[in-house]
């Protein structure tokens, strides 16, 4: 593998991490929720709802998706769930 100062075409996808980490967060739908969020709606824990979910996405009723969301001062990805129609 060539080292990545002798070529510039190499330093391509740093350019494009960098990119990606400047963009702000995204505005996640409606119909997409949290593990936190479901927990709260289902009126249970979050470790017992993450294992609902989890097998939910196994069997494939229910889809995932990372959204990159406000988490306190930073921005990070955070797995949202749907129900699949």
């Amino acid at each position: 593998m060539a080292h990545p100062k002798g070529n510039k075409d190499n330093l391509k996808w740093l350019e494009d991490l960098r990119d990606s980490i400047k963009r702000g967060p995204e505005v996640v739908p409606d119909e997409w929720r949290s593990t936190a969020q479901c927990a709260e709606d289902m009126g249970l824990s979050v470790s017992h709802t993450s294992k609902i979910l989890r097998a939910g996405v196994k069997e494939g009723t229910v889809e995932t998706r990372a959204f990159r969301v406000n988490a306190g001062t930073r921005i990070y990805p955070i797995p949202h769930f749907r129900f699949k129609a």
